[in-house]
């Protein structure tokens, strides 16, 4: 097979020539500088849910000549680390630091509502830190961005805003489509209405398109436009078009290879005979050549095949035919942008930039499996674009497909697990970095290196410090190191610690040592990388001094980045149907504030609590969409039961979940818009053995009533010792506060969510 675009090849030979950087003095952003004399240019290129084994250079099948070609000039590096997700991967990258102090404690689509208002969990970059093409501007630089930002839509959040002198094609979004025009080069999205009037109010104004270009919206777009070749143009315009008197700095974020799966067909046809073999062959396989590469020891362990997926042989023909197409797709998605990286460096090179520039390249987090889809992002897609019941338009602009479980094990071989976790397979990633000039960078790095030292290392390459204050504040170092001694032949790693927490999941590598978790599933796993690198024995339990080491060391992380601790595991939330197409779901929840790291649900089948008294209850309601935008007074109500059938009730109200009685109910909100979703913290409160019962929805001017058909149930069993009337079991009667810091005087550590998977931005209602 060849590859996918006809482009010159030159071989990427490292010539022999050594760059000695004088270091600046730290300069706050916001004073011009001049860039030092000699500076490299700077390119990071960021892949987003590539898996650590797909690319040709790390064993997989998948043509790459072009990375291929950088890395054989440059170093590998072999032990590198992204994030569970894009949005804190980002923040990460472009700031140096944690994603808590970056602002992406959470994505903002996961913000749970303890988290919100707390310093890290803006749910977008912090205005509060610069990034690192900020403090390159600043320093004689001239910055540029194309692809994927995500981490934020509003004007002061675009990244022309956030320190980049020109921006052409940035997409706001975490995903949308790969071919991303029609022939009349109008918009093609996968994203329904709700979203751009989310986008829209970001923004200040009417969004219909996710994409921007120097902070301006985007909605003309080249005719068939396809998202890898449409970001290598924009880097090439701007390039073109660049200050030449000022070294610069370019970032390209593509989206590739990111669901929808999508790619042109007579890339993919070549690949359709390669994965007719199967998940099972082609992962031997990769394992097999990451085994002659020298990437994984020979008699290293393996997981076996993931739990949920089927043997590849036990498939249908038609099921074999379909599933191989998938992954064909993906390669193709893969292969095109490796051609459009090529066509990248080949203009450095006709421009006369390619010799002194510095390039990093790297992918986001791991392969994913599945796309998280919103019930108004599945009815939309539902609508416009067909799924992989149509295999002749599978990977076409009007399809929208991922590939599951099967191919993601395949991608992230030879590690456990995949994006959203925090084992190898979630954060493990590849990466390559590249220097024309240096003489004595080695061909592999096995040092712990991460997305947080590209900023470090493009500030030491430019020899620009890192200020020591910003906006007339001090400003804390970053937290990433870094890399370019590789660069002067310094192959020394660095003793450091690397941590992750996002939505609750938590993880930490202190040497070979590594905490892994995955969401819904509040064990810690522990494992030894020097003997178990794919993480296939866990050994937390037969080692609990290794454990409780582990476990205060991710304390003194969590502690140091203002983590909000919160259980990994969502309240069990129930669906129910109000009228009208309204969607009404919640769910309650209890920890044990002796064990914060051990979480008490409802019995899946009795919905009941047995071992606390302390009640949590989250509700949503999505209002049908015939009724956005009308005005409505909005209620939660919720009824305890005791055990000799005693009746207490309860109003959410401003000031708290409140006692009231039966006739005579307040509505928690009156006269507000109905938005997309609404979001209800109902109670955080001690009670006495019973039932519970809630009932909340909204009323419409005219007096329409749309609530939960079915209530939200849930049965508590005190302890023993405990109150066993009704109400607060501090006799308080006017309720606890619905505020994030806990309610009841007892808890601090309480839990609040949405559905897992969900896509949307949750909001908390405003008076």
């Amino acid at each position: 097979m060849k590859p996918a675009l006809s482009i010159f090849r030159r071989s990427l030979v490292a010539l022999a020539v050594s760059a000695s950087l004088a270091a600046t003095t730290a300069s706050a952003p916001t004073v011009a500088h001049a860039a030092p004399t000699g500076a490299p240019n700077i390119v990071t290129i960021i892949l987003d849910d590539v898996g650590f084994s797909d690319l040709s250079n790390f064993g997989g099948e998948i043509e790459t000549p072009y990375l291929t070609q950088i890395a054989a000039a440059g170093t590998t590096l072999d032990n590198f680390y992204g994030a569970s997700t894009s949005a804190p991967a980002r923040s990460i990258l472009f700031t140096g630091k944690d994603n808590h102090p970056a602002g992406v404690g959470n994505q903002a689509s996961y913000l749970r509502d303890e988290q919100i208002g707390k310093p890290g969990y803006e749910g977008e970059l912090s205005v509060d830190v610069p990034t690192y093409p900020e403090i390159l501007q600043s320093n004689g630089y001239y910055t540029m961005m194309t692809g994927k930002w995500h981490l934020g839509g509003a004007a002061d959040h675009d990244p022309i805003s956030r320190g980049h002198s020109d921006t052409e094609g940035v997409l706001l979004l975490g995903d949308d489509m790969h071919y991303l025009s029609n022939a009349e080069g109008k918009l093609i999205t996968g994203q329904p209405a709700n979203t751009y009037t989310k986008l829209s109010k970001q923004a200040g104004e009417t969004r219909t398109s996710p994409y921007t270009s120097r902070g301006k919206q985007l909605s003309t777009f080249p005719p068939n436009a396809y998202s890898s070749t449409f970001y290598t143009d924009n880097a090439i315009k701007m390039l073109d078009t660049r200050d030449t008197n000022k070294p610069f700095q370019l970032t390209v974020s593509y989206t590739a290879a990111h669901f929808p799966l999508q790619a042109p067909a007579e890339v993919t046809d070549k690949y359709l005979s390669v994965y007719s073999k199967g998940w099972d062959v082609l992962r031997a396989e990769r394992i097999k050549r990451l085994v002659n590469m020298g990437l994984l020891s020979a008699d290293a362990k393996v997981p076996e095949r993931w739990a949920d997926v089927a043997a590849w042989d036990s498939l249908s023909a038609d099921q074999k035919k379909t599933e191989a197409k998938k992954m064909a797709i993906y390669a193709a998605m893969v292969e095109v942008m490796d051609a459009e990286i090529g066509r990248l460096l080949d203009h450095l090179k006709q421009i006369g930039q390619y010799d002194n520039t510095v390039f990093m390249i790297a992918s986001d987090n791991g392969a994913a499996y599945f796309v998280p889809e919103t019930a108004a992002a599945e009815k939309f897609r539902g609508e416009h674009f067909t799924k992989d019941d149509n295999y002749d338009n599978m990977g076409s602009a009007s399809s929208y497909v991922s590939y599951g479980l099967g191919w993601s094990m395949v991608s992230n071989t030879p590690f456990n697990s995949h994006k959203t976790t925090t084992f190898e397979g979630g954060v493990h990633t590849s990466a390559i970095l590249y220097y024309p000039q240096s003489v004595a960078a080695p061909q592999r790095s096995d040092c712990l290196f991460s997305l947080m030292d590209i900023a470090p290392t493009a500030l030491d390459m430019a020899g620009v410090s890192y200020p020591t204050t910003y906006k007339g504040e001090p400003l804390a170092p970053m937290g990433g190191v870094s890399m370019a001694g590789l660069f002067r032949g310094n192959t020394a790693c660095p003793q450091r610690n690397l941590a992750w927490e996002l939505d609750g999941v938590k993880g930490l590598r202190v040497g070979d040592w590594k905490l892994s978790q995955q969401r819904n599933d509040e064990h810690i796993y522990m494992y030894d990388l020097a003997t178990d690198p794919a993480e296939t024995t866990d050994l937390s339990a037969s080692n609990p001094a290794q454990l409780k080491t582990m476990l205060a060391a991710y304390d003194d992380f969590a502690k140091k980045n203002g983590v909000v601790n919160i259980p990994t595991k969502r309240i069990p939330l129930l669906q129910t149907n109000g009228a009208t197409d309204a969607s009404f779901t919640g769910g309650m929840i209890k920890v044990d504030p002796a064990d914060p790291y051990n979480v008490y649900y409802a019995d899946k089948a009795t919905n009941s609590f047995t071992t606390a008294d302390t009640v949590d209850v989250a509700l949503n309601i999505i209002p049908s969409p015939a009724h956005l935008g009308q005005t409505a007074n909005i209620f939660a109500y919720l009824t305890h039961t005791s055990p000799s059938g005693e009746k207490t009730y309860y109003a959410a109200t401003q000031q708290g979940l409140t006692k009231v009685s039966a006739d005579n109910k307040p509505f928690l909100y009156t006269g507000v818009p109905l938005e997309t979703r609404h979001f209800i913290p109902l109670a955080t409160q001690k009670f006495g053995a019973g039932d519970l019962s809630v009932e909340f929805g909204y009323v419409l001017a005219d007096g329409t009533k749309v609530s939960n058909k079915t209530p939200i149930e849930g049965t508590v069993a005190a302890k023993a010792g405990t109150d066993t009337g009704t109400g607060s079991s501090s006799g308080d009667t006017s309720g606890s506060t619905t505020s994030s810091g806990g309610g009841g005087g007892s808890f601090d550590l309480l839990f609040l969510s949405l559905l897992p998977g969900l896509g949307l931005l949750r909001k908390r209602l405003k008076k």
